[in-house]
């Protein structure tokens, strides 16, 4: 849940917010519509049809939800409980447009909705069921980022959008936190747009090795809703060849915190096939 310094930095973030947009309006940011944050169009695109699932290769595949014509696009990990990880979208076209002008370029309005798309994912993978205040709560846990990655650009943007994905969760009625139970230093890092998954991945590697790099933090707080049964979800925004989620899975796992299903914005499709 967020804390008060999270609460008073999101109201002054709001306020700046207002007066930016009454001084500089502003255009969707997969398509630059006018007056919109995501337009209909480009939010149409995170609940993905099957030919746009069917069209990426490799161990992808469509899952339509029951009683929903949306689907999303899942990627096989055996190493969750799940057995998938699951996406909102193809990153591609003006989805992955939106995404870059979200996380590259300090759009944050876009938190919000993507927080929503994200919570919709969530409760068509049937996490949500299991949330409720009388059942098992959820942690949304957040990929983490370098510290190089968070001064460029002002922010831990998935932590803001783990923080937001709860809230909207819990104004839904369900009973989930924000712990940021992974942390990354001695490393430096740049977008998925300048180095591969690869070298992201190796940089997460190190929680095996003993020097800088991935790290788990298990506060009291966190502590305690473990102890309760949370049932842990990992967020990310971009999952290109896996490999980063994969070893980000193992850090948890390393330490005996079995993760549930994990869940992003967006998956690349196969390089040999773009």
């Amino acid at each position: 849940m967020a804390t008060r310094t999270g609460f008073w930095h999101d109201a002054l973030r709001r306020a700046i917010d207002v007066i930016g947009s009454l001084l500089l309006p502003r255009g969707c940011a997969g398509c630059d519509t006018p007056d919109e944050v995501l337009c209909p169009r480009c939010r149409s695109l995170f609940a993905v049809g099957e030919e746009t699932a069917a069209s990426l290769i490799g161990n992808e595949s469509a899952a339509g939800a029951v009683g929903d014509r949306r689907c999303m696009i899942e990627r096989r990990m055996p190493s969750i409980a799940s057995g998938s990880v699951a996406a909102c979208a193809s990153y591609r076209g003006a989805a992955r447009h939106a995404i870059l002008s979200w996380k590259d370029h300090g759009d944050a309005e876009c938190d919000a909705a993507f927080a929503e798309l994200l919570t919709d994912l969530a409760a068509r993978r049937g996490l949500l069921d299991g949330a409720a205040p009388a059942d098992r709560p959820l942690i949304v846990v957040p990929v983490p980022s370098s510290r190089s990655s968070i001064r460029k650009r002002g922010r831990w943007h998935m932590r803001d959008l783990a923080r937001r994905m709860a809230r909207e969760s819990c104004l839904r009625g369900y009973d989930v936190h924000t712990r940021c139970l992974l942390t990354m230093s001695g490393v430096r890092g740049k977008s998925v747009e300048t180095r591969s998954a690869g070298e992201r991945a190796g940089r997460l590697d190190a929680h095996r090795s003993g020097g800088g790099g991935l790290r788990v933090h298990i506060d009291a707080v966190s502590r305690r809703l473990l102890d309760a049964g949370a049932m842990v979800v990992v967020i990310d925004d971009i999952m290109t060849t896996g490999s980063t989620m994969r070893r980000v899975v193992a850090a948890l796992t390393d330490v005996g915190i079995a993760v549930t299903d994990a869940l992003c914005l967006a998956s690349v499709a196969s390089p040999r096939r773009r």
